[in-house]
């Protein structure tokens, strides 16, 4: 009695540490109350299996039926938003959903490099990313396939609800078997909260649901979907931010 009395309080001091940022991830996710009571169940059952349970990667130690309402809730608004999958029949994004696998990736990690394989498709829920090729990267890109690219450092933001690795979608469309290349190097700013839908999943897919898959789509009509939030844009953010938070410090603004 005396053992499970200690599990149960570390089990609530786990918790009570983490809740303040655990009900801020469902916030900033609008998830629905029933949602945000299964997931919170879910993590006291958890933890009372295994107190050393890391809590930074929530959605991984869900059960399965929880994990799969969840990625559905947090990707299908996503997965609209790529030109390509924008008018594709609602089956088929919820099997994509179904292949996509949670990942957290840490400031300064690098996902793809310029020319690397392109092995899997990532989807943002939190944080940003930055896209960007060097003027020595476009030029040797150029020479060794023909696609012309900016003369100079050519850099975008990605943030949340914003994907990389939209040529995936013609791969799995066709009858290739050499994986595309990264166009851009791909950067965390932040850390970053994301889903992505690897490469060998996807034409698995495609496989299962030929039936409503637009095999017929034109890639010019994606032109640049990877790339959609431009530098500035985050910048100025960014000096908003700072702004608003000069004027909680000074709030009549005046500095001398």
């Amino acid at each position: 009695m005396e053992k499970a009395t200690t599990r149960a309080e570390e089990v609530r001091e786990k918790i009570q540490k983490k809740r303040n940022d655990i009900e801020k991830w469902m916030v900033r996710n609008e998830l629905e109350e029933d949602m945000k009571d299964e997931i919170m169940k879910n993590i006291k059952q958890k933890l009372e299996e295994d107190i050393t349970v890391d809590l930074e990667d929530i959605v991984s130690i869900l059960p399965w039926y929880t994990k799969k309402a969840l990625k559905r809730v947090l990707c299908m608004s996503t997965l609209r938003r790529v030109p390509m999958l924008s008018k594709v029949d609602e089956k088929v994004l919820k099997m994509m959903c179904d292949y996509l696998k949670p990942v957290i990736y840490q400031e300064n990690d690098i996902v793809f490099q310029m020319e690397e394989p392109l092995d899997r498709m990532v989807f943002i829920t939190e944080g940003f990313m930055w896209t960007y090729t060097t003027a020595i990267e476009s030029s040797h890109f150029v020479k060794t396939t023909g696609i012309a690219t900016s003369p100079s450092m050519d850099t975008h933001f990605l943030k949340k609800g914003d994907s990389y690795g939209h040529v995936l979608l013609q791969f799995a469309s066709s009858s290739l078997t050499a994986l595309p290349t990264s166009t851009a190097n791909v950067k965390c700013h932040t850390k970053v909260e994301a889903f992505v839908l690897m490469a060998k999943d996807l034409k698995n897919m495609v496989t299962k649901c030929e039936k409503y898959w637009p095999f017929d789509y034109n890639p010019s009509k994606d032109e640049a979907a990877d790339q959609v939030a431009p530098l500035g844009q985050f910048q100025q953010q960014q000096l908003s931010k700072k702004r608003v938070a000069a004027s909680n410090i000074n709030p009549t603004g005046y500095s001398g």
